[in-house]
């Protein structure tokens, strides 16, 4: 009885250490403050537990995506566990200093201190400043120690003592093996000290031999030494010479892909790797890696373009020519043909089409082929000059054939509708001329047409045009008066009087010197 008791007892006090320690459980937070650097990506629940056996229950009830984790600040979250909700504290901070790469200078005696130019790489999460206390009246030709300092902008600092050299002439410089040495790579500022080095000077250096030299300079009285390392840094020289290979012929050696290949120290050694098929159509690379003897290496790529001959030669040099009447003309002067494939080919000219004995426009006949049969055949334009007795002969012919008998309207009016509107460059003999071989010109071309069948017709007329040359017309006697007639489309066609032509819409406020031609009242 006693025992059985003691066990109930037991079990009683067993029972309420669990329940205490159930409640302390469930009463207990699960999550946590937490502060974080700025820029710290992927934040999860995990950070925010008080121990990962509550990961399980655990859910976030605010967006971490919505945190911006670059900017300093504070956020208030919501957790829950078990359906219990918990808020905790976000705090973004920045506490680390910024990671800065400086240098040290050499400037010529016209710097003027920049705190900036001391920093060449500076990574931080947030904005920053770069600054120095310097006293610039203490700054001197030689060494001078400054103190250079990087501070973001919640005050988190990186410095560094840098060495700022004032001179006229670079303390060591290093040159390029075999390249001719310079008084500028030496001078620290142009202008200044440039007298100093003389050629005589430059010559102490062996720009073709690795060494290092020293030479002393003279500037207001003063000595300085300048150390030079002479070393051979740069892979040779390599240019390709790219290849168009044609199905059929004769594979290329590896080192017909070289034009020139050069190095200071002299070529070692000379590297190709690629896959070259001669008897496919396509583009293929070779590179080439050249070694010189001091272990330099430099790379370029090649191009091999296969292709099946399919394209003729071109024939270049066939501008117009431009002949007088009876002129003999040179066919084959400056005239090529050329193949990619055979190189300079022959050609033939027909030239049975140009007639030199009367002005116009000609067309001369090239033909040139390759080994493959390919042919190529072009024209060239031959343009036979006129004179003004040629101009006059067309436009009789064009007045007996289309114009006999009309009014002056009608003659207006035929000229406007048979022909189109164009520019003309060049003289006034060559804007008549288009239009009366391509029923097409400019208003000048049309006011001299009109000039000539008028004056066939029996009609006194003159051509007049605008003070700034923009447009040309006609001016007609016509029963006793002078009237305007126009055959360019968008002018009033006439007749028309001074005031009427003035006001038309054509004339965009354009005047003509009204003292040079008869009145139209």
């Amino acid at each position: 009885m006693k025992r059985s008791r003691i066990l109930k007892f037991t079990f009683f006090v067993f029972a309420l250490i669990v329940d205490a320690i159930l409640l302390n459980f469930n009463l207990r937070n699960k999550f946590k403050d937490i502060t974080i650097e700025l820029g710290t990506e992927n934040i999860k629940i995990n950070d925010f537990l008080v121990s990962p056996l509550y990961l399980k229950n655990s859910k976030c009830l605010t967006n971490l995506n919505s945190i911006d984790i670059n900017e300093v600040s504070s956020y208030n979250l919501e957790f829950s566990y078990g359906g219990k909700r918990e808020l905790v504290k976000l705090e973004i901070v920045d506490t680390t200093a910024p990671t800065v790469e400086f240098t040290n200078l050499e400037k010529g005696l016209d710097y003027k201190f920049d705190a900036n130019d001391f920093v060449t790489l500076v990574k931080d999460k947030s904005a920053y400043t770069i600054t120095s206390e310097v006293d610039l009246n203490n700054i001197h030709i030689g060494d001078n120690s400054v103190l250079i300092a990087v501070t973001d902008e919640y005050g988190n600092k990186t410095t560094k003592q840098c060495n700022l050299n004032i001179g006229v002439f670079k303390s060591t410089i290093h040159h390029e093996l075999g390249e001719p040495l310079t008084a500028q790579e030496i001078l620290i500022t142009d202008g200044y000290g440039n007298d100093s080095i003389t050629p005589e000077i430059l010559k102490q250096i062996n720009q073709n031999q690795e060494g290092s030299y020293e030479i002393t300079l003279m500037f207001e009285e003063e000595k300085y030494v300048t150390k030079i390392n002479v070393k051979d840094t740069k892979g040779p020289d390599i240019i390709v010479n790219n290849i168009n290979f044609y199905l059929g012929g004769t594979p290329k050696k590896n080192e017909d892909f070289i034009k020139s290949i050069s190095d200071a120290s002299g070529v070692k050694d000379v590297i190709y790797d690629g896959s070259l098929d001669y008897k496919k159509i396509g583009t293929y690379e070779l590179k080439i890696k050249a070694i010189d003897t001091l272990g330099n290496e430099s790379e370029v790529i090649a191009t091999l373009n296969v292709r099946d001959d399919n394209i003729g030669p071109v024939i270049s040099g066939l501008s117009t020519i431009y002949a007088a009447k009876n002129q003999e003309i040179d066919f084959y002067k400056e005239v090529t043909s050329k193949d990619a494939k055979d190189g300079v080919r022959e050609f033939t000219v027909d030239a049975s089409g140009v007639n030199t004995a009367a002005s116009g426009t000609y067309y001369a006949i090239y033909k040139s082929s390759d080994t493959s049969n390919n042919i190529t055949t072009k024209k060239r334009k031959v343009v036979v000059s006129y004179n003004m007795e040629d101009l006059n002969n067309m436009a009789r012919s064009y007045y007996d054939k289309y114009l006999v008998g009309k009014s002056v309207l009608e003659i207006t009016k035929f000229i406007h509708d048979k022909n189109g509107y164009s520019h003309t460059y060049g003289s006034d003999l060559d804007a008549l001329y288009q239009i009366l071989t391509r029923k097409t010109g400019s208003c000048r071309g049309h006011a001299f047409l009109m000039e000539k069948v008028l004056t066939y017709a029996g009609y006194q007329n003159k051509v007049i045009k605008t003070i700034d040359g923009s447009h040309y017309w006609n001016l007609v006697y016509e029963n006793g008066i002078w009237r305007h007639y126009d055959s360019v489309g968008g002018h009033i066609r006439g007749p028309a009087t001074d005031a009427e032509k003035l006001a038309s819409k054509g004339m965009h406020g354009r005047k003509w010197d009204f003292s040079a031609y008869p009145a139209a009242n």
